[in-house]
């Protein structure tokens, strides 16, 4: 499923590079950003806010000017550090996920040449590494058994955000700047009530036309 995941990436990937001019409607490009995540729910006493990466690529269709469906293949980064769970234990987490959100777009002229953008919708997502450290040292959470330690192999979550779009005049590029909250619906380990809460600010570049 990892290879599947990687595979979807890199199909996109050099999609989006081979040819600009995707048709009437079709937008492509690439992302990349810096990620703030932390956890929540019942297995958490309390915790701290961890940063991270991500880096992906994007497809989108624009059903008129203003109303579209967009889809994407990214690499994330999540966790949080000095989770004090439930049990008294303390750890830090960090995992990375392939995500592959299906979101509805909406858009609005600001001037000529700069666009605004809404857009929300579901996420599924795969986990590709996984790692706890503890006083006792650091737990590869993928291959350890089914406990408390061990990661859901996919979560779900909810992406809603929003843009600000830069049109470059006679070139079918753009340039945007992206910001978005991504609730997670899914517990990320086995046998705890553990979400993510994960904040991904964005610079985007695509093609349209």
């Amino acid at each position: 499923m990892k290879r599947t995941a990687w595979s979807g990436i890199v199909l996109l990937l050099i999609l989006v590079s081979a040819d600009p001019a995707l048709g009437q409607g079709w937008r492509a490009g690439v992302s990349g950003g810096a990620v703030y995540s932390n956890v929540s729910g019942e297995f958490v006493q309390s915790s701290e806010g961890k940063w991270g990466f991500e880096a992906g690529a994007f497809g989108a269709y624009m059903f008129s000017p203003n109303f579209g469906l967009m889809l994407e293949a990214m690499y994330v980064q999540q966790g949080a550090n000095n989770i004090v769970s439930s049990a008294a234990d303390t750890f830090d987490l960090k995992m990375g996920y392939f995500q592959f959100p299906a979101l509805l777009v909406g858009t609005f002229s600001l001037s000529t040449n700069v666009e605004g953008v809404l857009y929300g919708g579901g996420s599924i997502n795969i986990e590709s590494s996984c790692k706890t450290m503890t006083p006792q040292g650091e737990i590869n959470c993928s291959q350890v058994g089914s406990n408390v330690a061990a990661s859901e192999f996919s979560t779900f979550s909810i992406p809603l955000g929003g843009a600000i779009g830069y049109k470059i005049p006679d070139k079918n590029l753009a340039l945007i700047l992206d910001a978005r909250y991504d609730v997670g619906l899914t517990d990320m380990l086995k046998v705890t009530d553990m979400k993510s809460r994960t904040w991904q600010f964005m610079l985007r570049f695509f093609w349209y036309r």
